[in-house]
Formats: structure tokens, C-alpha cells, sequence
């Protein structure tokens, strides 16, 4: 058998070593700047043939820390040394107590059951690998040797703390009572229950239990509450007196040169926090004699059982102190003579007295010279936190190396925060003039990131052909040298010294430490800062490596902005502004928006700030950028290319599917009118010569088409263009009652319907400006569709529901109905449970603001009983339709499709960048959720949501479209109750049920947007759970983390500064507080945009059943166009929806936002994975959370088979697919993207 023996010897210095690192850089023209050339878009990567290159440089997990060994400098003379024998030496077993090491050593001559002592020139055994190293035995040896001197010594050392900053021989009040808490002895202290406080020894050994201390002694130093002052924990009691000193007080005082009292000191705790001696108690064993055992005694005080001299003399305070208490100078013991027997010389000399009541001028020096070798550390010590056998012991159990490690880091954390405790000068107690900082507990200091040298990495002199040609990525190696205590890898800083921006995919070290970069990196000359990349691995702040944490501060403040400035495509900044951009005031007063944001009227969460400049009109309002110019977000928020293809394709697709057929109407006929059933159909069917007048299409919308031209002049993605609008299967331009009762739980907005709890609905808006807050719906509207119920009986079962538009729209309507082909009202609809699960519309109330003349404000309308009140119930639905069309858009899609996502999630993505460290492990959780969501954002403002944009052009309330959503906001939105077991709940579509696994039962059964949604959000749920608890298992971890505080507060704070005063917001104190956070966040982002986006083409591309706005009321009697509705009443229908320009416009915008891009990231697909390798928890939970995804998926495939769930499954249904997890790019109508990305 060979072994390998490793054996301590003198080897030559290493001065270096070498680690190899594998630089990725991203060529694939998926991630390259686009550079216009010649006309063309091409991606080219930088390209120089200077050598420069880019500098790389490694930092350690480890810091740069310097060993300062305070030495101390001690001038001894050296006597012959004392030994001491005979009986005075003489000591009992000490039984009881603890058990030591045995020696064996031979017994004493005198005493058989006594081993004989050491001698010193021997030493004492301990198992041999037990003994001192050299390194803390050198520490001690010259030191030790002070033990033995004689008390004829002279000692020069270093003064202790408190001289420094206390010169005094006394010990000041202030600092009697803060050492008691504050000292070397924190642990004797007790708060005082009882007064006066009472002996547990026996009386008839030791004399009465009662304490000499009285109300007396107290009252006056209580601050005026000593009835009140043992309630409110105000006294506390160090505590000497019978129970450990007494029983052994008369063989101390029979000592030479001892004299002690059992004391007792009664300390109160002031309104700064510190502590202040108010009565001391000095006894003694009862005596014969008639001296009292207890005398008593307070600042400036008449004590008790002692004669009166006593109280006039302040010096008798520091004797009573230095009995209790310890001093810097000996806290051991006190000499000198007792108070009572040498009262002539105190009165003669008291300050004399005093320090002759203390050891003599020589004791102190041996006593000094032992504590101050026993306070000290050796060179070679291990402090809390720092273990040296890990990776030799627990090398395979990852699990046991993760928790050594966040306990380090913990320690670390600690001492931070000592420090800053011991600066803060509310902590009176360790910070203050006078006052010495408590840093017993302190751990070690963290110094200067710990650097390799540099390396450059040079491609100038061996162009790679994939560079030029953008095909793929690219590895470089380079050598990074280290010194050989470098330790592990845990960053890496990077600088451009090329003159174009290029994009770093990663960097591998030795195989060992991965760094993911995936981001763009300046040249230096515009940006001077170097770039810091951190391992993939999640730390919490104060975990952070000491080498990290400052580099780790730093890249949070490169990524914060200051508010000024313009923004630079190539900047990487995140900051807030107001929405003062979507108005143009510059193109006339009918593009005038107000602010929304910063204001009671318009509150809004605020956006990623781009600082361009104002308007030339308007100061407050930003200048609206160019459609053909980019707006700014951060650079790496920007579309990869593979999305922004997909972007573009969307463009030319709508094109060919709805403008080019609406164009060739219009050219054949005088009207932009629909005229009947065949021209909605037309818009649906293909004409083969329509890429011949592309150019024409092109140049009147202007988009730029990508190049998708074929060989032979065609359009490539002309060939897969197909009618996919879900209604595809109706005949009529009309919703039948059945489909839109069900698409209002199984549509593209399921989040409006809410149970009716009360009949009549009642308004909440003001009824001196609104009118009358009772509805105009009667009992006679609704009990004929009742199944035979009664309306009461109907409540109580919960079969009745409503759509209710009253109060959001009433207050626009005026504004609304004076724009150009502008027609609308403020809707309710009541909707009643059949016994088949089903959804049916039994009664429509249209109302307007009311007015002065006799037209009445509101309406009703039932189902139809003839060809007239049939007509009458199309229009009052398609105006319902419409109402929703323009509720989801701006109240569920701008916030929560575009109120409740896009707008209201941007602020908390905001306040992640800003921070929230890429090292958090919260950060890593959330970011796949925050994919593209700036950038989309951003896109809105410019072509969506801006003056004259898609919602305005297309939806119900024009140019007040935000203003409604900046209402909605004020008045609804709470992200309390954003979850979707809460919002069920709001609506009353659930009740709370404990037995259920959500903790609520659904009021229809088949409600296919919550049923699915709730197997989504339960998974959500249990991932976030187990992740959070993981990193933090009790609330003080949430609450001690800075950066994730900071997150939530700023989110609140500045991303909603309009509503940070509203009660309703989460605490954010424990980890089920952080796990409700998350688990709202990514189902928000996810799946509830996912179930509000994805349908919009498929269920919203025919018009006439959706139409974003109407043109159009209800004809009535008296009016000119009643006898047009009576003559040809589809007609009428079809006149009350948007133009054929105006719908295929519609169309073509919601057929791009409702499609899926290629390189899409669903719900359960993780790519980086990697960042948890070593945590096998958070990898089995990932997987876990993927695996139920994929159950998911089929439970959904299943539920849209069973002929059971009619919603969602029967003849001309269709299958409720929206919160389907995965999907296929395009316009699919199912998948669950990770993050809001359109």
C-alpha cells in the first residue's frame, strides 16, 4: 500500500498563478446593433485593427485584509521567583463542578486525594494535538513571565479603553449604570420585578430577608413615576448581596487586606435610554453588636440603619460603587478599610480614604499584567464565522458548505452593523461623547476587492470569419495571473476599448466559476465606468463575499440615475418620471394630453425616465420622439433581434391580411361603411395579386417590411396568412346570448364580471353631479328569466351577476359623446347562472349623465321578443361589448392590461434594476418575469397610448382614454388584492372555504379563466414559498435586508408615489409577506397577462362582435333615423361600428400584440439554472414547478373535453386555452410567457 504523506516544509515562494478563462462573445445576429447601410438593415459586429482590446480583470471573493498585530511593549525586571507551601496553600476538591482533563499525576506528600501541582518549569498535560501552536505560544511567552514576578515590578503597557475617556479616579453615574449594560459584565443585570427586593437565604442564618431599601431612597430620583415604574420595566437590580456574596462574607473580611459587603444597586432606566444608580445596599452577616448589617444609601441621600454623617458626603457613592462594581484599574476586589471603622479618617481626607479603600500602588500590576495577556488575541486565531475544513470535510455535501457559508457572511453582516450602531448617536449606551463603542461582538473588518492582474483580450490580429459575418458566438481564452492565496473567482470587471459597443454572452473560469454577462458593453470613450459581472451564484447582501460587497454597491449605483440628464441609447441608467410624454403639444392643441402622474386629478405610476427635452410649447411636457427614432430604455432592455423580427413581421402581416382587402373595398365602391354580412366576411379572404400594390400599402402606414421577398418576387410569409379570429365559426355579424355570457368568464376579459350582491346595483359615484345612484332596473325586468326564482332566492344562491360600466364610464360620457363618431354609454348587465353552469344576459341598463331635458338618462332593455327588440338587443350588447372592449384595454390591460400589468409592474421593475443587486437571490427569481417589459412599455407611449395613437384612434373614449385609467387607478386598483384568490374574492367569485386548496370555493363551477388560472397560481405559490423560505427562514431576515427593503419601499415610495399613503399596502416584515409579494408579481406578469393579451385578435378581430368603439345609439321613435333602423335594421347594426379603414387598422394592431415571438419564455422554463447548482432545494423546486406546468397543460387539454364544462367545450365552442402554458410563435391564442414581453 502507497500512501501519500503531506509533510510541513520550507518550499520557495510562488509568486503567481495562472487561471484560464473562456470568453463568449454573442455574434449571432440575434443580439448586434442594427447600423443602417446603404438602405439596409445589417448587423455588424465592431470591428478594429487598432490593439487596444478589451481588458478583463478577476476579482476574489476574498478581500484585500491586513493583519495589524497590535504589539504591545512590556519592560519587566525579573526577581527571583516566590513559591509558596505550607497550609495556606491548602484547597478542597471542588465538588460540586464540572470535570476536567486527567493528568495522573502522583499525589501530594501531605494529602493522598490531592494531585501534586505543576511545576513551571513543566508542562501541564493536555493530548498532545491539544497543545498551543507556535504562532499563540509565542504570543504568550513573554507575557506569562509577568505572572510570577514579585510585586517590586516596574510596568509600562497601553491604558485601558476607559481611560481614554474617562481621567477621573471615580467612576462617573453615567457610567456606572452604562457599563451594567454595556460592560465587560452584561450579564448580571436584572430587571426589577419586586421592590423591595427580598433574600432567598435563610433568616436564621443570615439574618431578615427584607431589604434595607425603602420607598424612601427611591422616589426622588424616579422622575416623578414611582407608582408607575416597576409597570413600565423603568428599575433594574444588580444584584451581590445575600444569595452570593454573604454566606462568605465573614471569612473574605477575616482576610488580610479584604473587606466586601453583599450589595445591592437599584439602577433606573432614563428617557435617553441609559441607566443611572439611584440606591445602593451594603450588607454584611448579622452581628451581635448593634451596628445595623444593611446600611443604605442614594445620591446625596439619608440612608437607613446608619448614622447621618453618611449623607453628606458624596465620596460614600464611588466606596458604595467600587464594591459593586468594576473598575478599570482592579474590578476584582477592593482593599482598605471598611466605611463604619475608619469614619475619622474619612471625614479628615475623604478623597484619601478613597483610594486607600483600593488595592496598594503594586497589587494592581500582576493582576493588570494577567488580564491584559488574557484579553488579547494571537496572531493565529480563528474568529466566529471562519471555518478551515470545509471544503476537506463537507466537500460533497453541498448543503452543509451553503450553511457555513451564509454564516460567515452573517458575521460579516453583524459587524457591519455594530459599526453602524456604535455611530449612532441615539444609542446613547455606545455612542457619545465620553462614551466608549461597544464592540465586544465585533467580528473582522472587510477591506479593498482583492484584483488580478489584467488581461486583454485582443481579436485585431486574428479575425474570427463569424465575426464579420454575425453567424454564431465566439470564444476567446485568456490567462488572468493571481497570487496563490487569490482564492476563488467571484467577479469580473470588464473595459471596451474598441470604438464600437459589443455584446459579452459570458466568461467561464477553469471550468469552475461560470459568469453570465449577456449585456452590451460601451466603449470606453463613452462610457469611463468598467463594467462588473458577478458568478451566477445568489447571495443576500449580507452574505456577500467580503471581496464582492463593495463592487456589488458599486454596479447598483451606476445602475441608479439622479433625475437629470438626457438619456443616451447607450446608457444602462434606471430612474423615474411622470407620464408627461404622450401628449405633443407642438402638433396642435387637439395632441394636448395632461400629465398623468404627480397630480390627485391624474395619478399613474411613473415610468423609466428618458430626459429628452420639452416641447416647444409647454416646459412640463416631453417632446414625444420621432416614429422612426428609438426611444430610450436601458440598452439591454432592448429587443433581441429574433423579437424584433417577429415585431416586424407582425407589421407586414397586418398589412397583407387586413389593410390591402380593406383597400380594394374601398376602390371599388363610394362608402367606407359596412353594408352587410359579406363585407366583414371579405376582410378574412386571401387575394393572390395583393403583394403587387405593397409599395402603395407601405408608403401610406409606413412601415418598414423586413426582407421577406422571395426569389421570384413574392412575399414568403404571404403563403401562411389564414382567418383566425375565434369567432370564425358564427354566421351572423351578431353575438349570440350564449356567447357572450360565456365570454365574459371564458373571454379575453374575464376579470370584469363580478356576483350581484344587491338589486337594484346602486352607484357610488356623487348623485348632486351624476344623478340618482338607484339603478333604473326593476323586479318586472328580470323575474320573467329567473327559472321560476325569485330575485331574493336568486342572490342568495348566486345566480345573478353584472357587468357593470355605470361608474366608469358616467363621468366621460358628455366628453365622449361630443367627438366625431363617438357613440356611448355607461352600461350594467345583469347575467343569470342556468342550471347548466352557462352565463345568459337577461337585462341591459344604458345610461347617460343626466340632462335637462325630457329625454330620460337611462334605459332598459330585456331579451327580445320580436324583430325589433331582437335588433334593439344587438345593439345594446355590441354597446356592452364595447364598453368591455375599452374596460380591458385601459382598466385590465394597460393596468391590468395596461392598469393592473403594463403600467402598474413597470415601477417595481424600475426599483429592481435600481436596488436590487443581480447577486440578490430575489433579483434572480424575478428577472425572467421583467423580460422586455421597459421596452414594450416604452413602445406604447409612443405609438399606443400616445395623442392620436391606437387606443385613442380606435377605443370607446378617444382622447380621455388615460384619464379613465388615471380614475380606475386612483379609485380601484390595489396591489393587495391583485392576487387571484383576492381579486375572486373582490368580485365576489369566490367564497372563503378552508377546506378547499386555495382557501376559496368558486361561485360557478365552470369558470374556465379561474379554474385554470388557479392551478397556475397555486404552483406559482409553492415555488415562491419554497424558494423564499430557503434564503430566508425567520422574518429578521426579511427585515435585516437592506437592498430587498429598499425594492419594495421604492416601488412604493417613487414607482407609486400617488398612492404611497394608502393603507392597503403589504407589510413587507416575513417571509409569508415576501412569498404573497413574489407569488402577485410573476402571477401578474405571467398569467394574468398571458389570459388578458393573447386573445385580443382571436377574440376581438371581428368587429362587429367586439368593436372597439360605436358610432351609433340606440335609434329611438322620435328621432329621423328610427325609420332607417326599421327599413333595413342590420344595416343600422353594421353603421354603428368603425369605418372598414378604421377596423382594419384596429385589426392590424391587435393581430401583432396578440402573437407570440420566437425566441418567447414561457412559464416554466428556466435558462438559468446554472445560478442554483450548488442548491439543490431551489433546482428541485424549479424543476418541480416545470414538471407541474406540463400537468398543468394536460388538466387544461382535458377540462377542454369534457362535454361536462360547457364553457369551455360543446358544439361551436371554443376551448379555453389562454392560460395554456407553452405555445408555438405566432398568433396561437394559448401560452403563458414568463413576463409581460408585449
Amino acid at each position: 500500500v502507497t500512501a501519500s504523506v503531506a509533510v510541513e516544509e520550507q518550499k520557495p515562494a510562488v509568486t503567481t498563478l495562472e487561471l484560464t478563462a473562456l470568453v463568449t462573445v454573442q455574434t449571432s445576429k440575434q443580439k448586434k446593433k442594427p447600423m443602417n447601410i446603404i438602405g439596409l438593415k445589417m448587423m455588424l459586429f465592431p470591428l478594429v485593427h487598432d490593439h487596444k482590446g478589451v481588458v478583463l480583470q478577476l476579482v476574489s471573493i476574498e478581500n484585500e485584509a491586513i493583519v495589524l498585530i497590535k504589539s504591545k511593549s512590556h519592560k519587566y525586571i525579573r526577581q527571583e521567583n516566590l513559591t509558596y507551601k505550607g497550609i495556606e496553600c491548602i484547597r478542597p476538591t471542588l465538588e460540586p463542578h464540572p470535570r476536567r482533563c486527567r493528568t495522573g499525576r502522583l499525589p501530594t506528600k501531605t494529602d493522598e486525594n490531592m494531585e501534586s501541582p505543576v511545576n513551571e518549569s513543566t508542562t501541564i498535560y493536555v493530548p498532545r494535538d491539544e497543545e498551543f501552536e507556535e504562532a499563540k505560544q509565542e504570543a504568550l511567552d513573554k507575557p506569562l513571565a509577568i505572572i510570577n514576578l514579585s510585586i517590586t515590578i516596574i510596568l509600562i503597557s497601553l491604558s485601558p479603553n476607559i481611560i481614554s475617556w474617562d481621567t477621573s479616579c471615580c467612576l462617573r453615574d453615567d457610567e456606572f449604570g452604562r457599563q451594567a449594560v454595556a460592560g465587560i459584565n452584561p450579564l448580571t443585570i436584572e430587571r426589577l420585578t419586586v421592590f423591595p427586593p427580598v433574600s432567598k437565604l435563610d433568616p436564621s442564618i443570615y439574618g431578615p430577608q427584607e431589604s434595607a431599601l425603602k420607598e424612601e431612597h427611591l422616589k426622588g430620583h424616579l422622575d416623578g413615576m414611582y407608582g408607575n415604574a416597576l409597570e413600565e420595566n423603568k428599575l433594574f437590580i444588580l444584584d451581590y448581596h445575600h444569595d452570593m456574596f454573604l454566606p462568605f462574607l465573614n471569612q473574605i473580611n477575616a482576610l488580610e487586606d479584604r473587606k466586601a459587603y453583599g450589595t445591592r444597586t437599584i439602577l433606573f432606566l432614563t428617557s435617553l435610554g441609559t441607566l443611572k444608580p439611584i440606591a445602593i445596599e451594603l450588607s454584611l452577616p448579622p452581628t451581635k453588636s448593634g451596628s445595623p448589617s444593611k446600611p443604605a444609601g442614594g445620591p446625596n441621600s439619608q440612608p437607613k440603619k446608619i448614622s447621618s454623617p453618611f449623607s453628606h458626603h458624596h465620596h460614600l457613592d464611588h466606596i458604595s460603587q467600587t464594591c459593586c462594581s468594576e473598575l478599570w484599574a482592579v474590578p476584582i476586589y477592593n482593599g482598605g478599610m471598611m466605611i463604619p471603622d475608619e469614619f475619622a479618617n474619612f471625614m479628615r481626607d475623604r478623597h484619601q480614604y478613597f483610594l486607600s479603600s483600593l488595592p496598594s500602588q503594586f497589587e494592581p500590576t500582576k493582576y493588570m499584567a494577567v488580564i491584559d495577556i488574557i484579553s488579547a488575541h494571537s496572531p493565529g486565531e480563528e474568529y466566529i464565522g471562519e471555518r478551515k475544513d470545509l471544503l476537506s470535510t463537507w466537500s460533497a455535501d453541498k448543503v452543509i458548505v451553503e450553511e457555513f457559508y451564509r454564516f460567515s457572511m452573517e458575521m460579516k453582516r453583524i459587524e457591519k452593523e455594530i459599526e453602524r450602531r456604535n455611530g449612532d448617536p441615539n444609542l446613547r449606551n455606545r455612542c457619545g461623547a465620553g462614551v466608549s463603542p461597544y464592540a465586544y461582538l465585533r467580528g473582522w473588518e472587510s477591506m479593498k476587492p482583492k484584483l488580478s492582474n489584467e488581461a486583454i483580450l485582443d481579436w485585431s490580429k486574428d479575425l474570427n470569419l463569424n465575426l464579420i459575418l454575425g453567424a454564431g458566438k465566439t470564444s476567446y481564452e485568456v490567462k488572468f495571473e493571481v497570487d496563490p492565496k487569490f482564492g476563488m473567482p467571484g467577479a469580473i470587471t470588464v473595459s471596451n476599448k474598441y470604438e464600437k459597443e459589443l455584446y459579452l454572452d459570458s466568461i467561464n473560469v477553469e471550468g469552475v466559476v461560470h459568469i453570465a454577462c449577456n449585456s452590451w458593453i460601451q466603449p470606453d470613450k463613452d462610457s469611463s465606468e468598467k463594467r462588473i459581472f458577478f458568478s451566477t451564484k445568489a447571495y443576500l447582501p449580507d452574505e456577500t463575499p467580503a471581496g464582492l460587497k463593495e463592487l456589488r454597491e458599486m454596479e447598483l449605483r451606476q445602475l441608479r440615475g439622479d433625475g437629470t440628464g438626457l438619456r443616451l441609447p447607450s446608457d444602462r441608467t434606471y430612474d423615474y418620471d411622470t407620464y408627461n410624454d404622450i401628449g405633443n403639444p407642438d402638433a396642435g392643441i387637439e395632441y394636448i394630453r395632461s400629465t398623468l402622474g404627480g397630480n390627485y386629478t391624474h395619478p399613474h405610476p411613473r415610468r423609466c425616465r428618458t430626459g429628452r427635452p420639452p416641447t416647444s410649447t409647454d416646459d412640463n411636457m416631453e417632446s414625444p420622439e420621432n416614429e422612426y427614432k428609438r426611444i430610450y430604455v436601458p440598452r439591454d432592455e432592448e429587443f433581441e433581434e429574433a423579437k424584433q423580427g417577429a415585431l416586424d413581421v407582425g407589421k407586414l402581416k397586418g398589412i397583407l391580411r387586413h389593410i390591402i382587402p380593406t383597400l380594394t373595398i374601398i376602390a371599388s365602391r363610394d362608402s367606407n361603411v359596412f353594408k352587410g354580412y359579406a363585407d366583414t366576411n371579405c376582410l378574412y379572404s386571401t387575394n393572390k395579386s395583393l403583394p403587387k400594390i405593397l409599395n402603395k400599402v407601405q408608403e401610406f402606414l409606413k412601415f418598414d417590411p423586413p426582407k421577406l421577398i422571395s426569389e421570384n418576387g413574392t412575399m414568403d410569409v404571404y403563403k401562411n396568412l389564414t382567418h383566425t379570429p375565434i369567432i370564425s365559426g358564427l354566421k351572423s355579424c351578431c353575438l349570440p346570448d350564449e356567447e357572450f355570457g360565456r365570454q365574459a368568464i371564458a373571454g379575453v376579459n374575464p376579470m370584469s364580471i363580478q356576483r350581484l350582491t344587491v338589486f337594484p346595483p346602486v352607484s357610488k359615484l356623487d348623485p348632486s353631479i351624476y344623478g340618482p345612484q338607484e339603478s333604473a332596473l326593476k323586479e318586472e325586468h328580470i323575474i320573467g328569466h329567473l327559472n321560476g326564482m325569485s330575485i331574493q332566492q336568486a342572490l342568495e344562491e348566486n345566480k345573478l351577476f353584472i357587468l357593470d360600466y355605470h361608474d366608469i364610464f358616467l363621468p366621460y360620457l358628455d366628453q365622449i359623446n361630443a367627438l366625431d363618431d363617438r357613440r356611448a354609454y355607461g352600461t350594467r348587465t345583469i347575467l343569470f347562472l342556468t342550471s347548466l353552469g352557462t352565463l345568459k344576459p337577461i337585462s341591459i341598463e344604458l345610461s347617460f349623465p343626466p340632462t335637462n331635458s325630457d329625454s330620460p338618462s337611462k334605459q332598459v332593455l330585456t331579451p327580445p321578443v320580436d324583430a325589433t327588440t331582437n335588433w334593439l338587443w344587438q345593439i345594446g350588447k355590441a354597446h356592452v361589448s364595447s364598453n368591455d372592449a375599452c374596460a380591458h384595454q385601459l382598466i385590465h390591460h394597460w393596468y391590468a392590461h395596461q392598469l393592473r400589468t403594463h403600467a402598474c409592474m413597470e415601477p417595481l421593475i424600475i426599483a429592481a434594476h435600481r436596488q436590487l443587486s443581480v447577486m440578490h437571490p430575489i433579483y434572480k427569481l424575478l428577472n425572467p418575469h421583467m423580460r422586455y417589459t421597459l421596452k414594450i412599455n416604452a413602445l406604447a407611449r409612443q405609438f399606443l397610448i400616445n395623442a392620436g395613437g391606437v387606443i385613442e384612434s380606435n377605443f370607446t373614449a378617444g382622447k380621455y382614454c388615460m384619464e379613465m385609467s388615471c380614475a380606475a387607478y386612483r379609485d380601484w386598483w390595489r396591489f393587495d388584492l391583485e392576487g387571484l384568490p383576492a381579486d375572486l374574492l373582490r368580485r365576489g367569485m369566490a367564497v372563503p372555504d378552508s377546506t378547499q386548496v386555495h382557501g376559496i370555493r368558486l361561485v360557478i363551477e365552470d369558470y374556465p379563466y379561474a379554474t385554470d388560472g388557479l392551478l397556475i397560481w397555486s404552483a406559482i405559490e409553492t415555488l415562491v414559498r419554497t424558494y423564499v423560505n430557503y434564503y430566508y427562514p425567520d422574518a429578521s431576515a426579511v427585515n435585516f435586508d437592506t437592498e430587498l427593503q429598499a425594492w419594495y419601499n421604492e416601488s412604493i415610495n417613487l414607482g407609486h408615489a400617488d398612492l404611497r399613503h394608502a393603507s392597503w399596502w403589504p407589510k413587507l416584515s416575513t417571509p409569508d409577506d415576501l412569498t404573497s409579494i413574489l407569488a402577485t408579481i410573476i402571477w401578474v406578469t405571467s398569467a394574468q397577462h398571458a389570459a388578458l393579451n393573447n386573445g385580443q385578435y382571436p377574440y376581438g378581430g371581428y368587429v362587429p362582435t367586439r368593436s372597439p368603439h360605436m358610432r351609433r345609439l340606440l335609434p329611438e321613435e322620435h328621432d329621423p333615423e328610427y325609420t332607417t333602423f326599421m327599413q333595413d335594421p342590420e344595416k343600422y347594426f353594421l353603421s354603428s361600428f368603425p369605418s372598414l379603414l378604421e377596423a382594419t387598422k384596429y385589426m392590424a394592431a391587435i393581430d401583432i400584440i396578440s402573437a407570440h415571438s420566437p425566441d418567447e419564455e414561457y412559464i416554466g422554463d428556466r435558462k438559468d439554472l446554472s445560478t442554483w447548482s450548488a442548491d439543490t432545494v431551489i433546482i428541485e423546486a424549479f424543476y418541480r414547478f416545470s414538471m407541474e406546468m406540463r400537468r398543468i397543460e394536460k388538466e387544461i387539454e382535458r377540462r377542454n373535453t369534457d362535454s361536462n364544462l360547457r364553457n369551455r367545450c360543446g358544439a361551436g365552442v371554443s376551448p379555453y386555452e389562454l392560460l395554456m402554458p407553452s405555445s408555438e410563435p405566432g398568433v396561437t391564442c394559448r401560452g403563458v410567457p414568463n413576463s409581460i414581453s408585449i
